[in-house]
C-alpha cells in the first residue's frame, strides 16, 4: 500500500482513516476484540474483552453500542472481570472469529448469583439476537436449563460474531466468560456435576452422622456442628445456582435473599460450634466474650433477611462477605490460642480450621475484586470446607474422649477428695464435741447458775444451737453463705456466754446468693479467737468481707486481736486449717487461694476463688 506524501493527502488520508476507524491506535483497540475460536478447547476472552461501567443503570443497547463504537468502552486488565461489590451496570463487548470446522458453541458465565444478565449476538453484521436470564428471574426462563448462565452462539464456521454481555447485580459483579464446543461443554460439565456431588455427598453424611450422635451423647457441640453444616451446604448450593435450579426455581425472590441469610446462618452456627469444642469459656475468657460479640452481627444479617423492604440486598450481602473475613481471622486465631495453652482438640481444629479460613480469605478476596477471580479461588472454599468439615469430626471425637478422660480424672480426684472430707468432718466434729469443750461449757453453765440463772438458760440454749448447725451442714458440699454467718454468730454468742466477752461479726458487701464449703469461716473464727483473743480481755470484732475482682471473687476475715501470735499456718498440720484446704479443693478444685498474716491492726485471712479462666 503507498501512503499519501503531500500535507494535503496526509490529512485527507488521516480524516479517512479515523472515519474508516482504522486510524492510529483504533486499529490496536478494534483487533484487541477479535478472538479466534479454538476446536475442541475452552476459550476464554478475558483480557480481550473491552467494558464500560454505566453507573446510572440506565443505558439501553443501542446507547451503548454508540458508546462503544466511538472509543467509549475500556480494556480489561484481568483475565476474569472482576468489579467487586458497586451498583452500576456493565457492559463487555469482545468479537468471535470461527475459523475451525466446530459448528455448535456454548457461552457460558460461570457465576450463579448474578441478577441480571443479557447477550446480545450477531453473525456476519446480520439481526441482533438478544437473550436474557439472572437469578432474579424464574428459572424456567434460562435459554439452556443450567445452574450457571449459559447461552448458544451463532457462529459457524468461516464466520465472525460480534457479543455483548450486560451485567448487573446487587452482590459482587464477577464475569468468567468461557465459549466451547456443545460436546466439551457437556462433557465438563458431567465432571463438575460428579465433583459437585461428591462434596454435597461428603456434608449429607456428616450432617446424618453427627445427627446419630447427637441424639446418642446429647452434646451441643454435634448439634451446633450439624447445623453449621446444613446452613454452609446452603450458602454453597447458592453459590453453585443448585439450590435455584432444584430447590425453588420459580421463587426468585427467596433466591436473591438466601444467600445473605445462609450466611448469618450458617456462621452463627460455626461460631457457636467453635466456642464449644475449643471450651473458649475456660480456656480463653477474653476471646470467648468477643466471640459472643461477633455473634450479634450473624443473628442481625439473619434478621434483616426477613425484611427485603429495610435493607437493601447490596448492603446486606457486602455486609455478609466482610463478616466472612473477620469469622475465618478470629476462630482460626482463638483455635491457635487455645491450642498453644494445652487443649489437646484444638489441634485437629487449627489444622481443619486453617485450610478452610485460606479458601474462604480467599473468596472473600476474590468477591471484593481485591485478587483476580480463577478456578482455585474460585472452588479453594469447597475444597478447604471438604477437608475442614473431615477433620472437624475427628476433633469431636478427641474432644469426647478428652471429655470421657477429665471425668474420669475429677471422678477419681472427688471420691479421694470424699474420703478425705469424710475423715476431716469427723475430726472437727469431734474437736467441736470434744469433752474439754463440753466440760469448759458446762462449768461456765455452773458458773452462771449461781449468778445468774437466766445467763446459764442462755449458754445451754446457745450451745446446743450450734451443735445442732454444725450437724445440720457439715456433710453437705456447699450451703448458702447467710447459713455459715448465722453459724460463726453462734459460735460467738456461745463464746461470749462462756468467757464474758464481746465478740462481733460484721458483714460487707456479702451476696445472699452465693454459696460456700460449710464451716469455712467458722472455723476460721474460733481459731482466731483461740490466739488472737487469749491475752485480750474484753473481747473483739471481725469483720467479713467480700469483694469482686476482674477474675476473682474475694473473701476476706479481720479480726483486731494480735498480729503476731502461733497461728496455724496455711502448709502447718493444724487440723482445722486441714479441713478448709479440702473443702476448698472440694468444691473449687484447682481455683482457690487462701493466705492470711498480721496486718496492722490485727490478722486477715484471705480467700480467693478464681473464675474458670487461665
Amino acid at each position: 500500500m503507498r501512503f499519501p506524501t503531500s500535507k494535503y493527502s496526509i490529512g485527507v488520508w488521516l480524516i479517512l482513516s479515523l472515519l474508516a476507524g482504522i486510524g492510529p491506535g483504533s486499529e490496536s483497540l478494534a483487533a484487541q476484540t477479535i478472538i479466534e475460536l479454538q476446536d475442541g478447547a475452552v476459550n476464554r476472552p478475558g483480557k480481550r474483552m473491552v467494558y464500560f461501567e454505566d453507573a446510572g443503570q440506565g443505558l439501553d443497547f443501542e446507547e451503548a453500542r454508540k458508546i462503544r463504537e466511538t472509543e467509549g468502552f475500556q480494556p480489561l486488565t484481568a483475565d476474569v472481570p472482576n468489579f467487586g461489590f458497586r451498583p452500576s451496570a456493565y457492559w463487555l463487548y469482545f468479537r468471535l472469529k470461527n475459523a475451525g470446522a466446530t459448528e455448535r458453541w456454548f457461552l457460558q458465565i460461570k457465576y450463579a448469583p448474578l441478577d441480571h444478565v443479557e447477550l446480545y449476538q450477531r453473525r456476519n453484521q446480520g439481526n441482533w439476537q438478544h437473550s436474557e436470564t439472572g437469578d432474579t428471574l424464574p428459572f424456567d426462563r434460562r435459554e439452556i436449563a443450567h445452574r450457571t448462565f449459559v447461552f448458544r452462539m451463532d457462529a459457524p464456521p468461516d464466520s465472525e460474531t460480534e457479543v455483548y454481555i450486560r451485567v448487573q447485580t446487587e452482590g459482587s459483579a464477577i464475569v468468567p466468560v468461557e465459549i466451547m464446543p456443545d460436546d466439551l461443554f457437556h462433557a465438563a460439565d458431567h465432571e463438575q456435576q460428579i465433583a459437585l456431588g461428591l462434596y454435597y455427598g461428603i456434608l449429607l453424611v456428616l450432617t446424618i452422622y453427627n445427627l446419630i450422635l447427637f441424639f446418642i451423647v446429647r452434646e451441643r457441640a454435634y448439634l451446633y456442628y450439624l447445623l453449621y453444616i446444613t446452613g454452609f451446604g446452603i450458602f454453597q448450593m447458592n453459590l453453585n445456582g443448585l439450590s435455584f435450579e432444584y430447590l425453588w426455581p420459580n421463587l426468585p425472590g427467596l433466591n436473591n435473599h438466601i444467600l445473605p441469610f445462609s450466611i448469618g446462618w450458617g456462621f452463627l452456627w460455626g461460631l457457636l460450634f467453635a466456642m464449644e469444642l475449643l471450651d473458649t469459656r475456660r480456656n480463653a475468657p477474653a476471646l470467648h466474650r468477643y466471640l459472643q460479640f461477633l455473634s450479634l452481627p450473624f443473628i442481625a444479617l439473619i434478621a434483616v433477611t426477613f425484611f427485603p423492604g429495610l435493607v437493601g440486598y447490596h448492603l446486606k450481602i457486602t455486609f455478609g462477605a466482610a463478616l466472612l473475613i473477620f469469622f475465618g481471622v478470629s476462630v482460626f486465631l482463638t483455635g491457635l490460642r487455645v491450642w498453644i495453652r494445652g487443649f489437646r482438640p484444638a489441634r485437629y481444629f487449627v489444622i481443619a480450621w486453617g485450610t478452610f479460613v485460606l479458601g474462604m480469605v480467599l473468596y472473600a478476596l476474590k468477591s471484593f475484586g481485591v485478587i483476580p477471580s480463577n478456578a482455585f479461588t474460585e472452588n479453594g472454599m469447597q475444597i478447604g470446607s471438604a477437608i475442614e468439615m473431615s477433620l472437624l469430626s475427628l476433633g469431636l471425637a478427641d474432644r469426647m474422649l478428652f471429655i470421657n478422660q477429665e471425668k474420669e480424672e475429677a471422678r477419681q480426684r472427688a471420691q479421694e477428695a470424699s474420703l478425705r472430707v469424710a475423715r476431716y468432718q469427723f475430726e472437727l466434729l469431734k474437736k467441736s464435741i470434744q469433752p474439754h469443750f463440753i466440760l469448759n461449757s458446762l462449768n461456765a453453765t455452773a458458773v452462771w447458775l449461781k449468778e445468774d440463772p437466766n445467763q446459764a438458760a442462755k449458754l445451754l440454749y446457745a450451745l446446743a444451737d450450734e451443735l445442732r448447725q454444725i450437724l445440720g451442714v457439715v456433710e453437705k458440699p456447699l450451703i448458702p453463705i447467710e447459713n455459715e454467718i448465722e453459724l460463726c454468730r453462734t459460735h460467738l454468742q456461745v463464746m461470749n456466754l462462756r468467757q464474758d466477752r464481746t465478740y462481733t461479726l460484721s458483714v460487707k458487701n456479702i451476696r445472699s446468693d452465693e454459696q460456700v464449703p460449710p464451716m469455712i469461716f467458722h472455723t476460721l473464727i474460733e481459731n482466731g479467737i483461740t490466739h488472737g483473743f487469749a491475752n485480750r480481755p474484753g473481747g473483739g470484732r471481725f469483720i467479713l468481707a467480700r469483694q469482686r475482682g476482674r477474675d476473682r471473687i474475694r473473701y476476706i476475715l479481720f479480726n483486731n486481736g494480735e498480729s503476731e501470735h502461733d497461728n496455724d499456718k496455711i502448709e502447718g498440720s493444724g487440723m482445722g486449717l486441714r479441713y478448709l484446704q479440702t473443702r476448698l479443693e472440694e468444691a473449687w478444685p484447682g481455683r482457690w487461694c487462701i493466705k492470711q498474716g498480721g496486718v496492722r491492726g490485727g490478722w486477715r485471712v484471705v480467700i480467693d476463688v478464681f473464675d474458670q479462666t487461665d
